[in-house]
């Protein structure tokens, strides 16, 4: 699954934004996510369009992903701090790893619902 969306700094203070899990994440160890960050232009969202990645943000196992602010990933490359109307597009990869015991599974795998969040604390 690949999907992309756009944050947008609306806040009037330079401010750390950062990425975290916001809810539980189901079967975290049998899925990967790959958080790119980016640029978009064209195509609505949540396809992704023009998506020109800059940095990877994340890139290993679904649950392992942080779930506090404390701990999260920086909304931009380098912990820049955000200002007034900041623009960083995100493209959300996910893919299944490998089965180690083939045909294991009697039913269909899932890695679940996932709400992310995006907060940001005045520098």
């Amino acid at each position: 699954m690949i999907s992309c969306l756009r944050v947008t700094y609306t806040g009037s203070l330079a401010s750390a934004v950062k990425l975290y899990a916001s809810s539980a994440i189901t079967n975290g160890t049998q899925f990967n996510l790959k958080v790119e960050r980016g640029t978009q232009t064209t195509g609505a969202f949540p396809a992704c369009g023009d998506f020109a990645a800059t940095s990877t943000a994340y890139d290993g196992a679904l649950g392992s992903f942080p779930s506090t602010y404390a701990a999260g990933l920086d909304g931009r490359s380098a912990a820049a701090a955000w200002a007034t109307s900041d623009i960083v597009a995100y493209r959300f990869t996910v893919t299944q790893n490998d089965d180690p015991t083939p045909n294991a599974h009697t039913s269909v795998q899932s890695s679940g619902a996932h709400d992310f969040t995006w907060e940001a604390r005045n520098t």
